[in-house]
């Protein structure tokens, strides 16, 4: 862990979903029983929340994941009014590898911060990014923005749909 945001981020996380479901760091192939393995690029995620597909059968853990999501829809639905997303549909990704995926956004260059929402995205079924000053929630916003209107205008298949991006002291004012 980095710091003590990180920390009273893991305490609020865990009193809200669990001490057995949240997992700092968590590399998305740590124990993984499926084809996803060290021969691909395995990203390591801020905080994974689960409960976590990573059995040997594609998608097994689908129908908990989804369930542990609409537990939660109420909780999301207000982080989703607090983000950058609020007043779009969120899609939920409908093959994650945990519950939720977050990424603690401090600084970095536009292509991590990209990374880090492509990520999350693909990782959670539904992603967020945390972060703690304007200058960075700004940053995040215009490259989330750019994917939105890449698939818009026909160059990808897919946008993050499912990626909210909220400032730390909101988010843990709903934690």
């Amino acid at each position: 862990m980095r710091s003590t945001d990180d920390i009273e981020l893991k305490e609020r996380l865990e009193q809200r979903f669990g001490i057995n479901n949240v997992f700092p760091e968590w590399d998305v192939a740590r124990n993984s029983q499926d084809v996803y393995c060290r021969h691909l690029y395995c990203p390591q995620i801020d905080f994974a929340v689960g409960p976590f597909n990573i059995d040997g059968e594609l998608g097994i853990n689908n129908e908990r994941i989804t369930l542990e999501f609409n537990r939660h829809l109420d909780f999301l639905n207000q982080v989703t009014e607090i983000s950058q997303h609020n007043g779009r549909e969120i899609v939920p990704n409908n093959n994650p590898r945990c519950f939720l995926a977050i990424e603690v956004e401090r600084s970095g260059s536009m292509k991590h911060r990209l990374g880090s929402i492509v990520n999350a995205s693909a990782i959670g079924k539904i992603g967020l990014l945390i972060v703690a000053d304007e200058k960075n929630y700004n940053k995040l916003t215009r490259i989330k923005n750019y994917l939105d209107f890449l698939q818009l205008a026909g160059k990808t298949n897919s946008s993050p749909k499912n990626v909210l991006i909220v400032r730390r002291d909101e988010f843990i004012n709903l934690l």
